[in-house]
């Protein structure tokens, strides 16, 4: 089958080894080297993330602002009213916004971290970051080494069971037979 580039005339026909590789595939791993500039979809896809995160971190430090500010303006006193008189605080209402406060900062803090790891690691998606961390600790993909893995496990809780089943009837029957035994004793 001739493949026809797009920006040539009708009836032109590339040869296969001038032909570009297919990027109409569903997850962005095969994607060309030209693709990945820093002003491509795909890396505005992995800046998004971080970008979130980043006006994610500023609203809540902006909120955190805000609450701060309201509870140094509670401690200022009215003016030509005595300052000796201290004011009324409600503990409970006050650490329970403050976990919520640094929840929120911790949380925005995170998500800007995150999107900025994973576009500094180009990875956009979560077969890439399975692909390198496998590719990282030396495992290879073509091998059934998930299936392997889950048969070992099977087999590991397969054992476990069986020993815990076999405990289980042994305890049941010395049970049985210890409560025997008084019942035979009062009756004799």
């Amino acid at each position: 089958m001739a493949f026809v580039q797009r920006n040539s005339p009708p009836g032109t026909v590339l040869p296969e080894s001038n032909r570009p590789s297919s990027t109409n595939s569903p997850d962005m791993s095969a994607e060309t080297d030209t693709d990945r500039s820093l002003w491509s979809a795909r890396s505005r896809h992995q800046l998004g993330l971080f970008l979130a995160g980043a006006g994610f971190c500023v609203m809540s430090a902006l909120v955190t602002r805000r609450a701060l500010l309201r509870r140094y303006i509670a401690t200022i006193p009215p003016f030509y009213q005595p300052n000796s008189q201290p004011r009324h605080v409600n503990g409970s209402a006050e650490a329970a916004q403050a976990l919520g406060l640094a929840t929120l900062n911790v949380t925005s803090f995170a998500i800007m971290a995150t999107g900025g790891t994973l576009w500094a690691l180009d990875i956009s998606n979560l077969a890439e970051m399975r692909r390198k961390m496998r590719g990282g600790l030396g495992i290879d993909e073509s091998d059934n080494s998930d299936q392997e893995a889950e048969e070992k496990l099977e087999e590991w809780l397969a054992v476990i069971l069986s020993r815990k089943q076999e405990e289980d009837g042994k305890k049941a029957a010395s049970d049985v037979q210890q409560k025997k035994k008084p019942e035979q004793e009062s009756s004799r």
